[in-house]
């Protein structure tokens, strides 16, 4: 029974570190996308877009998948290819997208697409 106990104990704080770690420093969480809508030009799902105020972005993902992460660009420019991770379930990656801060918000609009559909991601920027 104690080893039992144990197990769970262990089991537990090893899917709450991501989250905990999330939260580290002075992030703030920004909101949650999905990867729910289909597209055509990459052949995969993909997220509505997220606002962020650059600097480093974290996003927790709640299945292991390859996320490619992008950054919108309205009208007649391209979107720009941050990159792409393996993430597994419940982890989080970090990307530095102050580069990426254009527009006349002042703001970068990041995506993630992914052959996984309805994956959960969370953001703090």
């Amino acid at each position: 029974m104690k080893k039992l106990c144990l197990t769970f104990i262990a089991f537990v704080l090893v899917l709450t570190m991501p989250l905990a770690s999330a939260h580290a420093g002075s992030y703030d969480h920004i909101g949650t996308r999905e990867t729910n809508k289909w597209s055509d030009y990459y052949g995969m799902w993909k997220t509505s877009t997220i606002s962020s105020g650059g600097g480093y972005l974290k996003v927790l993902v709640d299945y292991g998948a390859r996320y490619y992460v992008y950054e919108y660009d309205p009208g007649s420019n391209k979107n720009e290819y941050l990159g792409a991770w393996y993430a597994d379930a419940n982890t989080t990656f970090e990307l530095h997208v102050e580069g990426y801060v254009d527009g006349s918000n002042n703001r970068a609009e990041i995506y993630v697409v992914s052959s996984a559909y309805d994956v959960l991601l969370n953001f703090w920027d």
